[in-house]
């Protein structure tokens, strides 16, 4: 008998403590804390771990700049700490990273304005900043970012964020659930939930590789889904619901370095951002920001996605570095927000933890950045009811 067929036979004969559906960034680091409480904890994905959206990120671990302009400075506070603790946690996978913003006689913000916004990003990172802003001179944008358009531009500024390595972080927090003695299993797709007097004490889960059923049960089950949130919610409630809007970022790699350091590019047309970033060797270009209202498991960067990329970030730059012949991967991943009505990019990425009536809990929304703090608030929330 392999390790799996004997896991699943343990999972099987056991009622657990914390069921968590869902083997991306959000489960997996539920599970783990659980289990650091001694928590009977099981963990159960459909696919790979990590396969969604939290291998399908930007890889930044940031406090968030733009959502100053929105005023949220106590998310963007929040973000800035949990930040510097996963720099110190996991060295290996989370790395600081400069960034520089050129700005442009065009550009929809001027570059007070910037300068203003990194000199708070620094002041809300307070003792947890990894080195303080800097300004730039129209030659040193220049000198640092080969084959950028000089026509126009004012001047820039540097500050510092994070880069990740997504997949890896949602790994180590699945490996680090194991080591505290939680079961996580790939492979295994949720059906339906187990209901007893209206209340769910299990599910019914497909083993995708084994072609068998097993019900699993547990006093409490979360469900930490991401984009399939809504699926669930319509498994268990019989009616469409609207507890999250999808919207869908779109990244590029492109073959070769442009620069060292990272780009935050402003688009004229709708005011949005996006990344030019060293990625591997090569450069990483998104991401877009378009509602998506399919079914999760197909979504993917379209024709129209990857012209939209193109236009935005040749823009920019002089030559042919950015083409789709220079092109070697696409990918897309889906924001899971909580629902608000709006522009897309202007939508909240606050968590929301929620029980339905028959007391599956729904972890929603939220960024990568804020992981830790979900998993903390998701525990808090259980103690709590």
């Amino acid at each position: 008998m392999d390790d799996r067929a004997r896991d699943m036979g343990q999972i099987a004969q056991s009622t657990y403590d914390i069921l968590v559906i869902g083997g991306g960034i959000n489960g997996a680091a539920i599970a783990c804390r659980a289990a650091d409480k001694g928590l009977k904890t099981v963990l159960l994905e459909k696919n790979d771990f990590a396969s969604g959206t939290s291998s399908k990120s930007t890889k930044l671990m940031h406090g968030g700049l733009r959502y100053l302009e929105t005023l949220e400075f106590g998310f963007v506070k929040e973000a800035l700490k949990e930040r510097f603790i996963q720099l110190k946690k996991y060295p290996q996978f989370v790395k600081p990273l400069p960034f520089i913003i050129p700005v442009y006689n065009s550009s929809p913000r001027p570059l007070w304005l910037v300068r203003l916004g990194v000199f708070l990003y620094d002041v809300l990172s307070g003792r947890n900043i990894i080195e303080k802003h800097r300004s730039l001179s129209v030659d040193e944008v220049c000198q640092l970012v080969p084959g950028i358009k000089s026509n126009g531009l004012r001047g820039g500024v540097m500050y510092y964020d994070a880069q990740m390595d997504d997949t890896a972080l949602c790994l180590a927090n699945i490996s680090s659930a194991v080591q505290a003695g939680a079961y996580a299993v790939h492979h295994m797709e949720v059906q339906c939930f187990i209901k007893k007097d209206g209340k769910a004490v299990g599910v019914e889960a497909y083993d995708v590789l084994g072609k068998k059923n097993f019900n699993v049960y547990s006093k409490k089950i979360i469900c930490a889904v991401g984009p399939w949130a809504n699926v669930f919610l319509e498994k268990e409630t019989g009616r469409k619901p609207a507890g999250i809007r999808m919207t869908k970022g779109v990244h590029l790699v492109c073959k070769g370095q442009v620069s060292r350091e990272a780009i935050l590019f402003q688009t004229k047309k709708d005011k949005r951002i996006f990344f030019v970033i060293p990625w591997k060797g090569n450069t990483l270009v998104g991401t877009t920001d378009t509602d998506f209202t399919g079914n999760p498991d197909d979504v993917c960067a379209q024709d129209e996605d990857i012209a939209y990329l193109l236009k935005e970030v040749n823009h920019f730059f002089s030559g042919s570095m950015f083409s789709k012949e220079n092109i070697l991967e696409t990918f897309a991943g889906l924001r899971p927000l909580v629902f608000q009505k709006g522009c897309p990019s202007k939508v909240s990425r606050k968590h929301v933890i929620e029980d339905s009536d028959s007391g599956v809990i729904y972890v929603m929304g939220g960024k990568f950045t804020t992981y830790r703090k979900i998993a903390e608030d998701t525990l808090e929330f259980i103690r709590k009811n």
